[in-house]
Order: C-alpha cells, then sequence, then structure tokens
C-alpha cells in the first residue's frame, strides 16, 4: 500500500525541486500493483494524539494509519520506532 500522505508528501518535495521523479510515477503505481491508502478520519483522529516524538506530520500520518488499520511500516527512521506501531527495514 501507499499512502496519500507519501504521495502528498513526495509532491511537494518534487515542487521545490528536493526530489526529481520520472514523469507518470504517481499514475503507474496502481498499475505496478500499489494499493492507495486515502487518508480518513479514523487516520485523523488516531493522528491528532500522537506526540510529537517524529516532527514530520506525514510520517505521523503514516505512524496513525499503521495503527488503525493494523498495517507494518516500512522505514528505516529510528523516531518512527519509538512510536507504538510495527514496522519493517
Amino acid at each position: 500500500m501507499v499512502s496519500h500522505a507519501s504521495i502528498w508528501e513526495l509532491s511537494i518535495m518534487q515542487n521545490i525541486g528536493k526530489i526529481d521523479l520520472p514523469a507518470g510515477y504517481f499514475q503507474q503505481l496502481p498499475s505496478l500493483g500499489y494499493e492507495m491508502l486515502s487518508m480518513q478520519e479514523e487516520h485523523c483522529a488516531a493522528y491528532r494524539p500522537l506526540p510529537l516524538i517524529h516532527r514530520n506530520p506525514f510520517d505521523r500520518m503514516l505512524v496513525s494509519q499503521a495503527q488503525v488499520d493494523d498495517l507494518t511500516l516500512l522505514s528505516q527512521d529510528p523516531e518512527i520506532r519509538k512510536y507504538k506501531v510495527k514496522t519493517l527495514w
């Protein structure tokens, strides 16, 4: 699964010139077998009480989505591991 929060963050990074993604990158994800994960109210409700261990709001949204939907979050970020969430990598 790929969260729309990640798509949003990558779009911002591309717009400000921090990353360069291939043309059609976002449109190709579903055809490559990735399911898109929308941000829902229950994700936002779980996001609000999260402690500010990680300052990146996109990463905190990924944590809340993983918690609510019982998903494993693919991340190498040691700050994310401080949350009560399953991680891999």
